[in-house]
């Protein structure tokens, strides 16, 4: 067995010739990390809305 962790990965293999794991390409990274900025950005505007309806909720 493989002391690299990297190479342990790709010996996991299914019962097809391709590894269990890859690296992902480049325009798959970029994608990726697009996807998370988006959801990012989005749970922080959805905090901000429930922090707010919280407080108006508390003023009543």
């Amino acid at each position: 067995m493989a002391d690299n962790p990297e190479e342990r990965a790709c010996e996991a293999t299914s019962p097809s010739t391709e590894p269990a794991v890859r690296w992902l390409t480049r325009d798959e990274l970029d994608d990726l990390r697009r996807d998370m900025a988006e959801s990012s950005a989005w749970m922080r505007a959805e905090l901000r809305r429930r922090k707010a309806r919280r407080s108006v909720d508390q003023q009543r």
